[in-house]
């Protein structure tokens, strides 16, 4: 299960073609436990699926690639992050990944497909609650180094890219180390109390007795 987040980017083309802004989307799946103990290390893998930037304009380009770059996921209060490696980090709860992201060239869609590497990241709780990620206003950011051609000679630009979306959407899905419900959760299943069966003897036969005796006289 992942979340797609609508995304609405503002970009600056510079001279090839100045402010604008695309919508777009992209899907955000972060795969942890739902819930850490005081002191438990855990290990999550965040996937952010290709952001695409498409304007018309990309047909000048020769090639694209990626500069600095920003990815910012929310993190819940009760985790520290354990040995990151570079470029991520953790602000004031929100985890940053930088300089991550890269970028290809699509000319016949018109477009500039951002991607980025799976994430598996270390943190640890520092007391009991919940594990939750969830978004950030500005979640994707960046700047695209660009080759293009203008009047048969070669030119060399950046382009900024600024993605929003809603915050607070969660990007948790279960991870499966969330404890089985109960059998006895399912009522078909329940233990029954069962009636208590008493043995008894039953009585002699008046009937029977009266035989015996004539027999025996």
């Amino acid at each position: 299960m992942s979340s797609t987040l609508p995304l609405s980017c503002a970009v600056d083309a510079g001279s090839l073609g100045g402010k604008f802004t695309t919508n777009t989307q992209a899907s955000v799946t972060v795969d942890s436990p739902e819930f850490a103990t005081d002191g438990q290390t855990i290990t999550f893998t965040i996937t952010l699926g290709d952001v695409l930037v498409t304007f018309d304009q990309v047909s000048q380009l020769n090639s694209a690639s990626m500069g600095s770059s920003e990815v910012r996921v929310a993190v819940s209060p009760n985790l520290s992050l354990v040995n990151p490696p570079a470029g991520v980090t953790l602000e004031n709860g929100e985890l940053v990944i930088r300089d991550q992201l890269v970028a290809t060239l699509d000319e016949p869609a018109k477009t500039v497909k951002i991607s980025s590497p799976v994430q598996n990241l270390t943190f640890q709780a520092t007391h009991d609650g919940p594990v939750a990620f969830s978004t950030v206003t500005q979640t994707v950011k960046g700047t695209i180094n660009a080759q293009a051609t203008a009047v048969f000679f070669p030119i060399s630009l950046s382009m900024v890219a600024d993605c929003f979306t809603t915050p607070g959407v969660s990007l948790k899905k279960p991870s499966g180390t969330t404890p089985p419900p109960s059998p006895w959760a399912c009522p078909a299943l329940a233990p029954t109390t069962r009636p208590r069966i008493r043995a008894t003897t039953p009585a002699p036969s008046r009937v029977l007795n009266t035989a015996l005796a004539t027999r025996l006289s």
